[in-house]
């Protein structure tokens, strides 16, 4: 009986690892994703990686944009983006899944705030 337990405690641990990792494969995929999105439609005029300096100095580094906004909020600001443009932006009509990808890749930008101490 405690061996039938342990292995089913060790089956459902291991279901558990199998959807942290599908999970993580998931958000790993959206990230490229969003990285090749704002490789074709944003660094233009944005600086999208990490670091480096946008080429119009009006249009902030992606990852200024990263600490200013949730992904949920960066994704309704990029919904809007597609539609209507954003100041001297034009609107890009852009696929949900897409817009979905790039604010996770933006987000994905986000520097980890430091601790005081």
């Amino acid at each position: 009986m405690r061996v039938t337990k342990m292995m089913a405690m060790l089956a459902a641990l291991a279901a558990v690892a199998g959807c942290a990792t599908s999970q993580g494969d998931s958000d790993s995929a959206a990230i490229r994703q969003g990285e090749a999105a704002a490789s074709a439609q944003c660094a233009g005029c944005h600086a999208i990686g990490p670091s480096g300096e946008s080429s119009r100095k009006e249009a902030r580094p992606f990852r200024a944009i990263a600490a200013d906004y949730s992904e949920a909020s960066l994704l309704r600001e990029l919904e809007a983006i597609s539609e209507v443009g954003h100041y001297q932006m034009p609107p890009r009509p852009i696929a949900r899944e897409d817009l979905q990808a790039l604010a996770r890749y933006i987000s994905s930008l986000r520097l980890p705030r430091r601790r005081r101490p």
